[in-house]
């Protein structure tokens, strides 16, 4: 990894996933220590990763929520926010929830493109 991981990693079948400040997310191999794949984001990575199926949703702080195939890194989906996505997403009976540094809570049924607005916080920045 090419600069600080300060998110906390995701264990799925045999892989540890975690985000870096140089804009990545790294799948990386937990016997062998080999780099399964990498995904570039448009900013610092310090959201969590969570898996639910075979999809891995991820935070960033380019203000999207990321959906990738959990085995291969391949895209699915990214949703925009209007702030950082430092919150580690939670995936609860099919639904992921997240919040933004834009003061919202989102969720969105995995597998589906619709994001919804939950709340709105009135503190913070």
């Amino acid at each position: 990894m090419g600069d600080w991981v300060s998110s906390s990693p995701g264990i799925y079948q045999g892989a540890i996933y975690a985000g870096s400040w140089d804009h990545h997310l790294y799948a990386i191999d937990a016997e062998s220590g080999a780099l399964r794949w990498k995904y570039r984001t448009g900013a610092a990575v310090r959201s969590s990763p969570a898996v639910f199926g075979d999809t891995l949703y991820v935070g960033s702080d380019d203000g999207f929520l990321y959906a990738l195939a959990a085995t291969t890194g391949e895209f699915h989906w990214k949703h925009q926010t209007q702030g950082w996505v430092h919150s580690s997403p939670a995936v609860y009976e099919g639904v992921v929830y997240f919040g933004s540094q834009d003061r919202k809570e989102f969720s969105q049924p995995s597998g589906s493109e619709e994001l919804k607005e939950m709340c709105r916080t009135t503190k913070g920045r």
